[in-house]
C-alpha cells in the first residue's frame, strides 16, 4: 500500500469522488445528491462511503493499485 508519507497520486475524478462522499459524510451532502453530481447509484455512494470511513483518502484508490498483475508473464521470457 502507498505511504502516505510519499504522498497518493489520484485522478482529479478520484478527488472529486473523495470531497463529494466527504460532504456526505458531514451531512452537506444527501446521499441523492452525493449520487446525482458523481453520476452514480445511491448505492455506490454508500458503498464508498464504507470505505472512507475505514480507510480514509485511500477508500477512493483501487485496491489492486501498486500490485502486479496475477497473469504477470515472467521478466525472463
Amino acid at each position: 500500500m502507498t505511504n502516505l508519507q510519499e504522498g497518493i497520486w489520484m485522478s482529479k475524478k478520484g478527488q472529486v469522488t473523495f470531497d463529494t462522499v466527504s460532504e456526505f459524510l458531514r451531512g452537506e451532502l444527501s446521499r441523492l445528491e452525493a449520487a446525482t453530481l458523481l453520476q452514480a447509484s445511491e448505492r455506490t455512494v454508500s458503498r464508498i462511503a464504507r470505505r472512507i470511513e475505514k480507510n480514509g483518502i485511500m477508500g477512493v484508490v483501487h485496491g489492486n493499485r501498486g500490485r502486479a498483475p496475477v497473469n504477470k508473464s515472467p521478466d525472463l521470457l
